[in-house]
């Protein structure tokens, strides 16, 4: 079976829905099992996670889909600290390598330079030698028949 970990970071709760969105679709997928783990700012603070055998799960699962909300242009703080502590040893000894990899983000503007933390995501996955899998849905909101809640409206 198949195994994929959502591990996400919300400050409001926002992230959290998108987070369990991903999840329950990645359990409508026949001979795929789903995990999901909360990155939350004590964890960074003392530098291990609250969530028992989150890297192991990580370490175990076929993909990972990584989320966090976008702020001023980028991950939180909370969750750039947890890829930085994510990255030793994962990295040295090639934990990640060759795992799918996805991300998401949410903003409280449309566009909210949200581009940017979905590349901070990937740049981060390609460091770990993972494949990264992005949307393949068109554009949505850049012609007559598209619409503002289309899921890929601003085609990024």
């Amino acid at each position: 079976m198949t195994t994929i970990t959502v591990v996400f970071q919300s400050g409001k709760g926002h992230t959290r829905i998108l987070a369990e969105a991903v999840q329950k679709g990645i359990q409508q997928v026949p001979d795929v099992a789903a995990n999901i783990f909360e990155i939350q700012g004590k964890d960074v603070r003392e530098r291990r996670f609250s969530s028992p055998g989150l890297m192991a799960a990580l370490d175990a699962s076929d993909g990972i889909v990584f989320g966090c909300a976008t702020y001023m242009g980028s991950g939180s703080a909370i969750y750039k600290a947890f890829l930085e502590a994510a990255f030793l040893p994962h990295w040295l000894e090639q934990r990640w390598k060759d795992k799918m990899a996805a991300g998401f983000t949410n903003s409280a503007s449309q566009s909210g330079d949200k581009l940017s933390t979905l590349c901070q995501l990937m740049v981060f996955a390609m460091q770990m030698g993972m494949l990264w899998v992005g949307v393949s849905d068109l554009p949505g909101n850049n012609w007559s028949g598209g619409w503002r809640a289309d899921i890929n409206r601003l085609a990024t």
